[in-house]
């Protein structure tokens, strides 16, 4: 349900685009036959996009119910095999969830598997070659479905949070990837079904809050300034809907600077209500329900989805995976919050059952791709056809950076004919980060440092002026 991107350099990727849209092709076409045949053809529960082997490019980590989790590594062009993995084989669990995470502070991302119907969780630390061993170190027995990973007590160590059926569960690391309970310090008591789990500030007080998405109710929880979560559920959340949802996305889908939040219904629970949610915040973490009149007006069984710019606007489209029957969908934002149906345009007639799925850039050309964690089948690969894009209502500027990865100072080449009106940062899942109003232009080159506050990572840079546009990602590494 999560992407992680490296915080290393993924490639000086120069993205072409402009605002209209060719419709005699799909955004996506199928490249499933670069996905190995056996390994990306379990029960897919979960996908997680994050550098495995640390070559720079997206790799792929499945959790599978049932059967042996896998990892799948990138060439750099989308072609993926299964790693020599120190996996056991043997291992088969009810995986529901994967986090990834430097839980021993040796650089590299780590691995947690946390498992359902057995209680059984898994726990590697990364060998840095795509291999992982099994530490001697006892994950709590739980009936899990869902796992997060961050630094939640702000020594600088990533920690856990297991999102159970049940109690969840805050598991602070120590420093050297051995963890305490730190539960009830920490969050709320709640006997809920949780699903899924997301952290985001959502009051923009520098702090990170916690949206808790279960099948009986869902809470907001906001950290009080000292890492301790209080429940504001009946004063920021709408009330009265009854709700079963498996997953949920946080990103700011108005262009007004604060994270809204997207919700991922079902009809499971008795009175629950199928129709997907989305919630906008007032920039104080206050949130109301404008679904009906900002999404389409479907009643779907939605387990996942991803916030990706798949028209490079600027603003988060969102693509979502039903079960039951139906279909994927693809909803295009107008730049202010609402969206609209284009699935056939963005995925033709792609019909698979998927319980999970991410975006990201898999074969380096500037643009997202999706995989498609399929549970009656192979998995899916869709890699973005730059093809539909245009030109016809604004000229595109091609734009370079140099140096890439930036430490703290962005330089950006480009053909301008007019100094740009709007220097805009996002991140990788379609969020604007920050506007740019003090760029400094001299000739070609376009200059700005990026702030303090904006951590490492990978982000795209949107240059407009009344007559041209252009993109160019970058790689924020001091």
């Amino acid at each position: 349900m999560r992407s992680t991107y490296p915080m290393k350099l993924i490639g000086a990727c120069l993205l072409l685009c402009g605002l209209s849209i060719n419709v005699s092709a799909q955004y996506f076409d199928n490249y499933s036959n670069n996905l190995p045949d056996a390994s990306a053809s379990f029960q897919t529960k979960e996908v997680l996009a994050t550098d495995v082997d640390n070559d720079g490019d997206i790799d792929i980590i499945l959790a599978n119910e049932f059967q042996r989790n896998v990892v799948l590594l990138n060439n750099g062009q989308g072609v993926f095999t299964e790693g020599q993995v120190g996996i056991p084989a043997n291992e088969e669990h009810d995986s529901e969830g994967i986090t990834v995470g430097d839980f021993n502070q040796d650089g590299l991302n780590d691995i947690v598997f946390v498992s359902e119907d057995d209680f059984e969780h898994e726990y590697y630390w990364n060998n840095g070659n795509g291999t992982y061993n099994t530490p001697p170190i006892f994950l709590p027995y739980t009936v899990c479905r869902t796992v997060l990973a961050h630094d939640f007590n702000s020594d600088g160590v990533d920690d856990l949070i297991l999102g159970n059926n049940g109690q969840n569960m805050m598991l602070i690391n120590n420093g050297a990837g051995d963890f305490a309970n730190e539960t009830f310090e920490r969050i709320p008591f709640f006997e809920d079904a949780t699903q899924d789990i997301d952290i985001a500030d959502v009051n923009g007080d520098g702090k990170i809050d916690m949206f808790v998405a279960n099948e009986n109710g869902n809470h907001l929880l906001i950290n009080n300034g000292f890492d301790v979560f209080i429940d504001e559920t009946a004063n920021k959340l709408p009330q009265g809907l009854v709700m079963d949802s498996r997953s949920m996305l946080f990103g700011d889908v108005d262009g007004d600077g604060d994270q809204d939040i997207f919700l991922c219904n079902v009809a499971f629970a008795d009175g629950a209500d199928a129709r997907n949610r989305l919630f906008l915040n007032d920039g104080q973490g206050n949130f109301s329900d404008v679904s009906a009149n900002n999404l389409p007006a479907y009643t779907e069984q939605t387990v996942d989805a991803v916030f990706t710019d798949f028209n490079n606007d600027g603003s988060p489209d969102i693509i979502v995976t039903n079960v039951l029957g139906i279909p994927m969908g693809a909803y295009v934002n107008n730049g202010n919050g609402k969206f609209n149906d284009v699935t056939n345009v963005v995925l033709g007639n792609l019909a698979v059952e998927a319980f999970g799925i991410a975006a990201a850039d898999f074969n380096n050309d500037g643009f997202e791709d999706l995989y498609i964690g399929n549970r009656e089948g192979k998995d899916v690969l869709m890699l973005r056809n730059p093809a539909v894009l245009s030109s016809e209502e604004l000229p595109i500027v091609a734009l370079s950076v140099r140096p890439n990865p930036v430490r703290s100072t962005v330089q950006i080449q480009g053909e301008w004919t007019e100094a740009p009106k709007d220097v805009m940062v996002f991140d990788t899942q379609g969020r604007r980060v920050i506007n740019i109003t003090n760029a400094d232009l001299n000739g070609d080159n376009l200059s700005f440092e990026m702030p303090q506050s904006v951590a490492d990572g990978v982000y795209t840079i949107r240059i407009q002026t009344k007559k041209s546009i252009g993109t160019a990602k970058i790689v924020l590494l001091r």
